[in-house]
């Protein structure tokens, strides 16, 4: 059951057509002698754009339906020629008859009548909506109108007769009230029917004032003249309130008639005795439960698992179901045909059940709209057991029978059923079982300089359980591989997947997706200590919906109702979990716009555990309770959770040295090894191989593992990578990447600043220099240069021209910290002008978000003036946002040591000593000595 809408002249217009009757090529005759042509306005309209005219007359009688379409647009420039030129008239053969009556170029000189020049239409099925799964049968006439011109105005029109005896001699049809552009100049829609029988009408746009007649033995109804634009609600807003405004029209005077209407095409009376092979599976599901819940569920997982979804419109298929026995044959049926199988399997195993007819796209909406077949788009099953209903959805996919109480959120619903009924509200219930179950380990045991191994599963079911199954079935295995790589990538930010696999379970419709691999877990640092935050629901909640238009400030925000999800997070700590806390809210419980959310968190036997789930409790919450969330999450999320290590946590280089002393490391070398390329072109294994042994500061093998990934992937950035690690064994090849590198781009600053260093590592201030002045002729950021000019002069012992290279780049630059603070520091070092430096510094802490750098500046600055107090001041503050800047570390220890600290002085000098050995020599050079 889908509706199906036409189109007329390609993007001149859209309208409601309704598919036609019995003809697959179009007629050709005069228009209907009841309609009243609208005509040709005499001025032109007040937007450029909107249809010089657009008529729209509909006829109803007991034989169907007739819409008569008049059409004519002006065509003001090429972009208008090109939309203008293309006809494309859809109609159905099985229900009707498309009829042209007019395709006319009108000039200010003549009229071209298309038709009669020789132009004729071509006919094309193309079930454009195959990727839906929908075949309608649905035919196009189109025509490229040759000739047309800037200037000329192309008039359509033609009608569509439709009849369709599913409606058991009922008519209902509609017409959009709005197309959201600019009405048209001559605008009007007309509806007329015999008075002696009974045709009910809404207009769903209160604006609009229509005129209603009797006369003559027939009722017309006229909406002429501009039609308000649509200003369509948000995009969160639930279905019903975005569905745009029709003028609905309907022979059906209550919902019982609808009901019984339906009736006749889900009769189930002895479908099942005519099919042995449907006969047999009764009688398969009879035998393997006397109990009527579990007949129900195996019922409703054989048309779900058995028969596969696909819509079929074609011939009486928009509102007749096939026939369980075509159905069970083809096993594929769309919702109808799940329906009357589903109906004919449970009324077979003594179940009572009915169909409710339901809308899937604008839930709720059929409350607004009148009686019609046309305010449905779905149709399922419900049963009832021990006096509660079952909910069964033959299109579904995955439901077993612990979800078969969950009210699916379709607002109302029309039972059909003899005698009739009236629309019933259905309120909608959570989930009764997750979605989505993820468990989460990492084992971060060898240390917090290091990535940690990788447990991953996650539990699906429903659709997401049944698409991955369909996935495996149909993809390539490495395309799998890949795929289920990419589901876990959705879930885990910075992971790298060895291996993973996907198991099916039938009896609970559940997939099980597994891997292993290597997780980077961010330690950074939070007031002096490293801490972890996991993701959390909470964490990671967020209220995006904004109603501060007053026309939408009463309109509901759409959830994202049925979903729920559960997950474990585990991570096993360093030394035991020795000295590791929880801080921040370890534990939060409630419900924040309409989303129920739970964590938990603990530190036992040296492992984290967290576990949480987020479950959405309704479809949809009201406006004015957007507040109240926003305070409650605001609160929720004040103290983020985060696993914090002891304030006396080794430094990174201390951690890395007893790591590759202890070989703690080599389960962690074993799962980097067994990456590997998911393609011909993918360079991940190589990148995160090296980024590894990078960090642990074995550079051979990291050199190794970046000469694959530059003859996979030769770029820029990873051609500089490697000349970093040549730098110190390879000089010469480090310039040969570095000149590759420049190739790709001349402009880039960061290969034009490893060139540089390269050059003063052999103290060739001469070639840096004319490097730099190269650079400058055709690099757009010319600040940057003459920082790195500033620098090699300093080094050069320049320091007059270096001060003025940074104030010139001041100058390209003004205020910004990083050029403050490098004169700061190049100011300190030298010992010179030391009151500009302070202010300086100053500045440049004032405005950096992370100013440990402006602040180690400053303390340089105040031990060069003797302010220790001031100095130690300035190097805690930066120590604490990074603990492991070891020249940061040991000027505070000549500080300390110089106030007579000498414990304090002598354990910092001895810490930046570990993580620098040769920072006495860089300090020597500056004259500072302990």
């Amino acid at each position: 059951m889908r509706r199906i809408w036409g189109t007329a002249l390609g993007a001149l217009v859209l309208i409601a057509a309704p598919p036609a009757y019995a003809g697959t090529e179009p007629l050709f005759a005069p228009a209907p002698d009841w309609v009243k042509p609208l005509g040709l306005p005499t001025t032109p309209g007040k937007e450029a754009n909107a249809p010089l005219l657009l008529d729209r007359q509909i006829r109803l009688d007991k034989d169907g339906v007739v819409t008569f379409l008049d059409v004519a647009n002006k065509i003001n420039s090429p972009e208008a020629l090109m939309r203008a030129v293309n006809l494309q008239l859809n109609w159905h053969p099985d229900k009707g008859d498309l009829i042209i009556h007019r395709v006319e170029l009108i000039r200010p000189d003549a009229t071209v009548d298309v038709i009669k020049a020789g132009q004729k239409f071509t006919v094309i099925r193309r079930e454009a909506q195959l990727e839906q799964l929908q075949v309608n049968g649905l035919l196009t006439a189109t025509m490229q109108v040759a000739g047309a011109q800037v200037g000329d105005t192309v008039r359509l029109s033609f009608s569509i007769r439709y009849r369709d005896p599913a409606l058991g001699g009922f008519v209902n049809t509609y017409q959009p009230l709005s197309f959201g552009g600019p009405s048209a100049t001559n605008n009007q829609i007309r509806a007329i029917w015999d008075s002696a029988t009974p045709v009910k009408w809404k207009i769903g746009d209160p604006r609009i004032t229509p005129k209603f007649s009797k006369k003559g033995g027939l009722s017309e109804l006229i909406i002429a003249g501009d039609i308000p634009k649509y200003d369509p609600p948000p995009a969160d807003a639930p279905a019903r309130f975005r569905q745009p405004p029709i003028l609905e029209l309907s022979s059906f005077q209550d919902w019982k008639s609808v009901s019984i209407a339906n009736l006749v095409h889900y009769e189930t009376t002895g479908l099942i005795a005519k099919d042995e092979a449907l006969k047999a599976e009764v009688a398969k599901i009879a035998a393997a439960s006397a109990d009527p819940r579990t007949r129900a569920a195996l019922a409703l997982q054989l048309v779900q698992d058995k028969v596969r979804y696909l819509f079929n419109g074609m011939a009486l298929g928009a509102y007749v179901p096939a026939t369980p026995t075509e159905t069970w044959a083809r096993r594929y049926g769309d919702c109808k045909a799940k329906t009357l199988l589903l109906l004919a399997l449970l009324h077979d195993l003594g179940l009572e059940a009915e169909p409710l007819l339901v809308s899937a796209t604008t839930a709720g909406a059929a409350g607004d709209r009148l009686p019609s077949f046309q305010a449905f788009d779905h149709i399922i099953v419900r049963a009832k057991v021990d006096g509660q209903w079952l909910w069964l959805d033959g299109t579904s996919l995955g439901d077993r029978i612990a979800d078969l109480g969950d009210v699916p959120a379709f607002d109302v619903g029309l039972p059909v059923r003899s005698g009739g009924a009236d629309l019933e509200t259905l309120l909608a219930t959570p989930m009764a079982r997750p979605a989505s179950r993820i468990e989460v380990d990492y084992d971060a045991s060898a240390g917090l300089a290091f990535p940690a191994l990788l447990s991953f599963r996650q539990t699906l079911r429903g659709q997401s359980a049944m698409l991955l199954r369909a996935g495996r079935d149909a993809m390539a295995t490495r395309d799998f591989e890949n795929a289920q790589r990419g589901i876990v990538r959705e879930v885990l930010d910075n992971v790298s997947i060895t291996a993973s696999s996907v198991t099916f379970d039938d009896a609970t419709g559940e997939a099980v997706l597994t891997a292993k691999g290597i997780a980077n877990l961010d330690w950074a640092i939070d007031d002096g200590r490293r801490a972890h935050a996991p993701e959390t629901f909470v964490g990671n909640f967020a209220i995006n919906a904004d109603r501060t238009d007053p026309a939408h400030a009463q309109t509901p925000v759409a959830t994202d109702f049925p979903a729920y999800s559960t997950s474990r997070i585990t991570v096993r700590l360093p030394d035991g979990g020795k000295g590791f806390s929880i801080t921040g809210d370890p534990k939060y419980d409630g419900v924040i716009g309409g989303v129920a959310l739970s964590l938990a968190s603990t530190v036992k036997d040296g492992v984290l555990e967290l576990t949480q789930s987020t479950r959405t409790m309704v479809p949809a919450v009201p406006a004015t309770a957007l507040a109240d969330a926003r305070a409650a999450l605001a609160k929720a999320q004040a103290e983020i959770l985060r696993i914090a290590a002891p304030a006396d946590y080794p430094d990174r280089k201390k951690e890395i040295v007893a790591a590759k002393a202890d070989g703690r490391l080599s389960a962690l070398i074993k799962a980097y090894d067994q990456l590997v390329p998911s393609n011909d072109e993918d360079a991940s294994p190589y990148f995160s191989r090296a980024h590894f042994y990078a960090n642990i500061e074995d550079e051979k093998r990291a050199l190794k593992e970046v000469d694959a990934l530059v003859a996979r992937v030769p770029k820029l950035e990873n051609y500089l990578w490697r000349a970093r690690l040549r730098a110190k064994t390879d000089p010469a090849g480090a310039i040969a990447d570095i000149n590759a590198a420049r190739a790709l781009d001349p402009a880039s600053n960061d290969a034009i600043n490893q060139l540089v260093a390269l050059r003063m590592e052999k103290k060739d201030t001469t070639a840096a220099l004319a490097d730099i002045d190269s650079a400058m002729e055709s690099g757009p950021d010319k600040a940057s240069l003459l920082r790195l000019r500033a620098s090699v002069l300093e080094e050069a012992k320049r320091l007059p021209e270096a001060l003025t290279a940074l104030d010139k780049a001041l100058a390209l630059s003004p205020g910004t910290p990083e050029i403050l603070n490098e004169r700061c520091w190049m100011k300190a070092i030298n010992n010179t002008q030391l009151d500009t430096a302070l202010r300086d510094c100053t500045k440049a802490i004032g405005q950096m978000e992370d100013p440990a750098a402006a602040l180690d500046s400053r303390g340089f600055v105040y031990l060069r003036m003797g302010r220790f107090d001031d100095a130690i001041s300035d190097f805690d503050d930066a120590l604490k946002r990074n603990p492991e800047l070891a020249p940061t570390m040991y000027v505070r220890g000549i500080a300390r040591l110089r106030k007579g600290d000498k414990a304090g002085g002598e354990a910092d000098l001895a810490n930046a000593r570990r993580i620098t050995p040769d920072i006495d020599k860089t300090y020597a050079r500056y004259g500072v000595t302990p």
